[in-house]
Order: C-alpha cells, then sequence, then structure tokens
C-alpha cells in the first residue's frame, strides 16, 4: 500500500468516528435523550395498545362459548387496561408537548386500572370486603386530588386571565 491510501483510509475512518460521535453526542444529548424516550414510550404504548385489541379479538369466539363471566372478565377487563394504556399514552403525549396535564392524565389512568381491578375482583369472586373497600379508597383518594388539581388550575388560570396580581389586588383593597 501506497502512502496515499493510507492517508485516505486514514481520512476516512477520522471522518467516521467523528460523524459516530456526533450522532451519539445528538441521541444523549438532555434534551435529546428525553425526547427520544417519550417517543419510544408513545410507541411502546401504542404497540401495546393494538396488542390488547388483537388479543382481545382472538379470545372473543372462545369467550363467548364460555359464558357471561369470562366474557365478562375478558372484554371489560381489557377494555379498561387499554383505556389505562390510552390514559397513560395522553400524559406522555402531553408531557412531549408541554401541556402541563400529564399529571392528570396518570390519575386518570390510575383509576382507569382501579376500576378494571374492581370489576374483575367483583366477578372472580376472589377478594373480601376488604379489598373492594381498599380499591374504593384508592379511587376516592385519587378523585380527590384530582379534583384539588384541576380546582387549583381553574384558579390559578382565571387570575391570569383577569390580570390581577396579589399586590396590585392588596393595594385596591387597602385604599
Amino acid at each position: 500500500m501506497s502512502d496515499n491510501e493510507t492517508n485516505e483510509k486514514d481520512k476516512e475512518r477520522k471522518i467516521k468516528e467523528k460523524i459516530k460521535e456526533k450522532v451519539i453526542n445528538q441521541i444523549f444529548e438532555p434534551e435529546n435523550f428525553i425526547r427520544n424516550m417519550l417517543r419510544a414510550a408513545e410507541i411502546f404504548f401504542v404497540i401495546a395498545a393494538f396488542g390488547i385489541v388483537i388479543y382481545t379479538i382472538y379470545e372473543l369466539p372462545s369467550v363467548i362459548i364460555q359464558g357471561f363471566e369470562p366474557f365478562i372478565e375478558i372484554v371489560v377487563g381489557n377494555t379498561f387496561l387499554l383505556v389505562a394504556l390510552l390514559e397513560i399514552y395522553e400524559g406522555v403525549a402531553d408531557l412531549e408537548k408541554g401541556k402541563g396535564r400529564s399529571a392528570l392524565d396518570v390519575m386518570d389512568a390510575a383509576t382507569s386500572f382501579l376500576l378494571r381491578e374492581v370489576i374483575e375482583t367483583v366477578y372472580e369472586k376472589d377478594g373480601g370486603v376488604e379489598l373492594l373497600l381498599t380499591y374504593g379508597a384508592l379511587v376516592l383518594a385519587i378523585a380527590g386530588a384530582r379534583l384539588l388539581i384541576a380546582h387549583g388550575n381553574l384558579v390559578l388560570s382565571s387570575k391570569k386571565k383577569s390580570g390581577d396580581d396579589d399586590d396590585e389586588r392588596t393595594k385596591r383593597e387597602n385604599r
């Protein structure tokens, strides 16, 4: 090999290394990394939702033959699971867009999942009253927290709309 060929190969190798380094730096840069992880989560939730729908359709003929209780367990349980996944997906999408509703979306997803568990517990007759009361308390706690957050957002947004600052309101009241 001549020196020219060696130099050209070295240049190509250096260019490839620089490109590789830039690509890796772009992927793992904090803003890009978070954005990429959110997109990966969105893709996961969409695939999981399709999986649930396909599984439900696949199980439907055998469940119809078995009777009402297995039908309710599979169809209603998977429907609530699908709703919970879609709520989480919505939360991830809102987080990526910066809408700030992600806490409410996660609470909605948790409520959907708990309601799914309540229905499965009732139809399986597995748990006792204590388990159902625990689920009820959790749903009530999540609903209460959601109400407080949503009400807090309404109060804050009404203050912003009116253009009143606390200092300006205090000055007017003292006059």
